[in-house]
C-alpha cells in the first residue's frame, strides 16, 4: 500500500517493511487507462527483526493528476509514501486530505449488496472496518459521516445490524457449567457447535467497532438515530451464547453512550422494556459466571474458598488455595449492564420510574450472587454493585422492606463482617462502604441493621493491616475519609460507632 516515484523493483521491495499486511500483492501499478492495471509478481517474504514476516504489497508510479485522482481513491491505499523532489501541487495536496466520496459510496455499496444475499461476509466485514477507519480519523470523519447520512445509507445500515444480530441469535450455543459437564458431548460435536458459533462473530465484532466510532461523535449520533439503533441493537441482549459475550459488552457500551448522548433514547429504551432486559441479563449472567467458575474450578459459593482445593502433592491440607476470579469477559458485561441500568433508571428525568427488577426479586437475586461471592467477582464488579445499590435506596427509600424481604442488606453487611467473604482489598470497595451504609440508614429499619452489624469494623481493618497499603495509595485515604465524615454526619446515632 505504497504510492511514490520508485524507480526499480529492488527499491519498492526495501519499502515493504513500511506497508502493512494487505489482500493482495501488487509490485507495479500503471495508472493508464488504456493498459491493464494491475501487474503480479511472485511474493516475496521479508523478515525483519522488529515486524516479522511481511509480505510486500508495494506498487510505483508517478503521482497522480487530477484525471487519476477517482482511480487512486478506488485503491482504498492505507499507507502513502512521496519519494519526489518535487513539492505537491495544490491539488494533490487537497487530493490527500478530501474525503473519497468514491470509497465511501464504494463501501456502501458493499453494505447494500450484503443485505440482497450478493457479498461475501468477509468483504462486508472488511467495509465495516474501513468505513470505522474513516470515520475515527479527525481529517475524514465529517465527511464520511455526511456521506453515510445521505440518501437510503441508515437503511442500508439498520438492515447490516439486523442481519449481523439475528445470525448471532441463530448460531447454536453450547451447554453452559455444570449442564455441559453433564452432556457429555463429545469433543467433536462440541468443536463444530463453537466453530458455528464463532461463523458470525467476525462480521458483528466490525460492525460493534463501527458504531463504537460512530457514537462518540455528534454527526455519529444523529446517524445512529436515523439508524433507530435501539430496536435493533436490543434482541442482541438477550443473547446468552458463551462465544459471543464479548460482542454483547460492546454492543451494551454502545448502547450507554447513545443514551448519555440523548436523553431521548434512555427514554425510549424504557419504553422498548431495555431496563427489564438489562436487568434479566444482570441475573442470568451473574448465574451463568458462578456455574461456569464452578465447571472449571470447583468453587463458587459452595464454601470457603481455601476449602474448594484438595491436597497437594505432599499432603498439606493447611496450605491456602489460589483465588481465581470468574470470567474476565463476563465481568467486563456485568460491569457495564450495571452501568448501564443505572443511567437509565437513575439518571436526571427519571424520578418518576420504578426500579426494573425489584418487584420480581430479579435485581436483588444478582446483587445477592455478587455480595455473596465477592472474592470471585472482583471488587470492581462489587463496588459498582453496592453503587447500585446506593441507587435504589437514593431514588426510592420506601423500597427498604422490599430489599430487606430479598436479602440484600444482610448479604452486604455479611461480606464486610467476615474476612473470608470480604472484597479483596482495593479502593474502590473501601469508598463504596460508606455510601452504602449512609444508603441503608435512609430507613430506620435499616439503621438499626447497620448499627448492629460489625461492617464499620471493615475500615479498622483497612487502616491497621498491611494488606490494604496498596489500596490506600493516592487519593483513596482522602475519598475515604470524606465518605466517612459525610456518614458520620448525616446518621449521627452512628457516630459512637464511627469514632
Amino acid at each position: 500500500d505504497i504510492l511514490g516515484s520508485v524507480g526499480a523493483r529492488n527499491d519498492a521491495h526495501k519499502l515493504a517493511s513500511a506497508c502493512a499486511h494487505g489482500t493482495q500483492r501488487f509490485n507495479h501499478l500503471d495508472l493508464s487507462l488504456s493498459r491493464p492495471p494491475l501487474r503480479h509478481f511472485p511474493p516475496l517474504p521479508m523478515a525483519l527483526p522488529n515486524y516479522g514476516i511481511i509480505e510486500p504489497a508495494v506498487f510505483r508510479s508517478a503521482f497522480p493528476t487530477p484525471d487519476t485522482f477517482a482511480h487512486v481513491r478506488m485503491l482504498a491505499l492505507r499507507t502513502v509514501v512521496n519519494l519526489s523532489q518535487e513539492a505537491l501541487t495544490r491539488a494533490a495536496a487537497a487530493f490527500l486530505a478530501e474525503p473519497q466520496p468514491e470509497f465511501i459510496a464504494e463501501l456502501l455499496k458493499a453494505l447494500r449488496l450484503e443485505g440482497e444475499g450478493g457479498m461475501p461476509a468477509s468483504v462486508v466485514e472488511a467495509s465495516l472496518r474501513a468505513l470505522a477507519a474513516l470515520a475515527g480519523d479527525r481529517a475524514h470523519s465529517s465527511g464520511t459521516i455526511l456521506a453515510l447520512r445521505g440518501g437510503g445509507n441508515p437503511a442500508v445500515l439498520a438492515a447490516v445490524v439486523t442481519s449481523a444480530v439475528t445470525r448471532l441469535t441463530n448460531a447454536p450455543s453450547a451447554p453452559i457449567g455444570r449442564a455441559l459437564v453433564e452432556a457429555k458431548l463429545p469433543q467433536m460435536e462440541l468443536d463444530a457447535i463453537n466453530r458455528e458459533a464463532n461463523a458470525p462473530v467476525p462480521l458483528a465484532e466490525a460492525l460493534v467497532g463501527l458504531l463504537s466510532t460512530l457514537v462518540i461523535s455528534h454527526g455519529g449520533c444523529q446517524f445512529l438515530r436515523d439508524v433507530s439503533l435501539l430496536p435493533t441493537l436490543l434482541p442482541l441482549l438477550k443473547n446468552r451464547n458463551p462465544r459471543h459475550v464479548h460482542v454483547v459488552s460492546h454492543a451494551v457500551h454502545v448502547l450507554e453512550i447513545f443514551m448519555d448522548y440523548a436523553s431521548a433514547a434512555a427514554a425510549a429504551f424504557r419504553e422498548l422494556g431495555g431496563m427489564e432486559i438489562l436487568v434479566e441479563r444482570l441475573k442470568a449472567e451473574t448465574e451463568d459466571a458462578l456455574a461456569e467458575h464452578r465447571a472449571l474450578r470447583g468453587g463458587g459459593g459452595d464454601g470457603p474458598p481455601e476449602e474448594k482445593e484438595g491436597a497437594g502433592a505432599s499432603g498439606e491440607t493447611n496450605q491456602p488455595a489460589p483465588q481465581y476470579l470468574v470470567s474476565s469477559t463476563r465481568r467486563v458485561l456485568i460491569k457495564a449492564l450495571m452501568r448501564a441500568l443505572a443511567l437509565t433508571n437513575f439518571a436526571a428525568g427519571a424520578n418518576n420510574v420504578k426500579v426494573a427488577g425489584l418487584e420480581d426479586g430479579s435485581l436483588s437475586a444478582a446483587l445477592n450472587l455478587i455480595f455473596e461471592n465477592a472474592r470471585l467477582f472482583g471488587a470492581g464488579v462489587f463496588s459498582l454493585a453496592a453503587n447500585l445499590l446506593c441507587d435504589v435506596m437514593n431514588h426510592e427509600p420506601t423500597c427498604y422492606p422490599k430489599l430487606d424481604s430479598q436479602g440484600v442488606p444482610r448479604t452486604f453487611l455479611e461480606a464486610w463482617e467476615s474476612e473470608e467473604k470480604a472484597p479483596a482489598p482495593s479502593g474502590d470497595a473501601l469508598c463504596c462502604l460508606p455510601n452504602a451504609l449512609g444508603a441503608l440508614c435512609l430507613s430506620p429499619a435499616g439503621f438499626e441493621r447497620v448499627s448492629k452489624s460489625k461492617a464499620l469494623d471493615a475500615l479498622t481493618t483497612a487502616f491497621t493491616t498491611r494488606a490494604y497499603a496498596k489500596a490506600l495509595q493516592g487519593d483513596t485515604a482522602s475519598v475515604v475519609g470524606g465518605n466517612l465524615d459525610e456518614l458520620l454526619r448525616h446518621v449521627p446515632g452512628l457516630q459512637a460507632n464511627g469514632v
